[in-house]
């Protein structure tokens, strides 16, 4: 029997439906694989796969027909703009200094939290807005302008988060320091529900993999009688890292156990500004990386005494499972006073080193030769997720 089919299709992942609508007989998944590679350009036929397929009579003098759980496809976007570039584009009043225009727009509202099972999406037109004065312009020196799926403005007077974003688009910040007229006003850095799965990407590229807080965690520690550490196994998340290996599991990676491994040892260095490393197998004692260095110095050139202190940063390098170190650049003159240094002292990664996963400190003593020694070495562990040494 022929049938009109309805193909939802889901772009590289995210739940973007595209419909494709064809005579044709009922086929199998991967027929209508096949057909919609037909269909579609050759630049994005590839990075579309059948998710799910809906027979459905289309009565095609309907302007518009969908299934009626769409939504659970678009679910998956937030609530933002459709077109960052062309909506809601805020303005200062070219009349009265003290009142704000904002243009016409489109928006998406999501309500994925009052029915889990049963998400909802909208898309509202709203605006234009013009002529509109500041609520708070004579008590605060700045407002926050944002807009719901009735197209009613909300003025803040701070910056909102969580569940407000929920079912409020930000679309202008107004100043008005001096309390009488807007004196800067700019849009929100906008939630692109386009752009959803690059935002996704954009941000796994700028935090970097992270240590999850699953298996041994990566914990590390020190190798029983040598200036060598050791690594618990552990897992990371970087956005696409398992692509290549594993689609069902694209952004985990699995990172085995190391025992005394070879390490990339870093320091600065006057004469590059990415950095001087070394490959051994332990952490240099009785120096710290007082900045004179040169490339061609087997060492960091900073001294320490017998019971000074330094603190070496450990990284991962998640994609070749690798540890690497980075010499401290100051020195304290006792274990507890370098403890506290951690959080305030200057340091900068090793450019060369960028894109790696803190894991932990080692704070070693001048004289260490064993690092799994509580009066040599104190290991103290990044906090997982990622987040920050301590």
């Amino acid at each position: 029997m022929k049938k009109n089919i309805l193909y939802a299709v889901v772009i590289m992942g995210l739940g973007l439906v595209c419909s494709i609508s064809s005579f044709a007989e009922v086929k199998t998944r991967a027929d209508m694989q096949t057909q919609i590679n037909t269909d579609l350009p050759d630049n994005i036929s590839g990075q579309v796969s059948v998710q799910d397929v809906r027979e459905i009579d289309i009565n095609m003098s309907d302007s518009a027909v969908f299934p009626e759980d769409l939504n659970s496809y678009t679910s998956v976007l937030p609530t933002g703009m459709i077109d960052p570039q062309n909506t809601s584009i805020p303005t200062i009043d070219g009349g009265d200094a003290s009142l704000f225009d904002i243009t016409s727009g489109a928006h998406m509202f999501t309500n994925a939290y009052t029915t889990p099972t049963d998400a909802t999406t909208s898309v509202v037109s709203c605006g234009a807005f013009d002529d509109v004065s500041v609520t708070n312009i004579t008590t605060d020196s700045a407002s926050f302008i944002y807009i719901d799926s009735s197209c009613v403005l909300t003025q803040a007077t701070s910056l909102q988060s969580g569940a407000f974003l929920r079912d409020h688009v930000g679309v202008a910040i107004l100043t008005h320091p001096n309390n009488t007229t807007i004196t800067g006003i700019s849009g929100f850095t906008p939630v692109s529900i386009a752009n959803a799965l690059m935002s996704l990407a954009d941000m796994s590229f700028c935090q970097g993999a992270i240590n999850c807080a699953t298996k041994g965690q990566n914990v590390i520690t020190g190798n029983s009688g040598t200036l060598s550490l050791d690594k618990a196994e552990g897992d990371f998340y970087l956005h696409g890292v398992n692509a290549r290996n594993d689609n069902k599991d694209p952004n985990m990676i699995a990172s085995s156990a190391l025992v005394a491994p070879v390490m990339f040892i870093g320091w600065t260095v006057t004469d590059n500004v990415e950095g001087k490393l070394i490959a051994q197998t332990t952490i240099p004692a009785g120096v710290f990386d007082d900045g004179t260095a040169v490339f061609a110095d087997a060492l960091p050139q900073g001294s320490l005494t017998t019971n000074q202190y330094v603190n070496n940063r450990v990284f991962m390098v998640v994609d070749s499972n690798q540890i690497a170190v980075q010499i401290g650049p100051e020195s304290y003159n006792s274990e507890a006073g370098a403890i506290l240094g951690i959080i305030s002292e200057t340091f900068v990664v090793l450019p060369v080193l960028s894109g790696t996963t803190p894991l932990a400190t080692v704070t070693m003593r001048g004289a260490a030769s064993d690092l799994s020694d509580p009066s040599d070495a104190n290991i103290r562990q990044a906090i997982p997720p990622r987040a920050t040494f301590q």
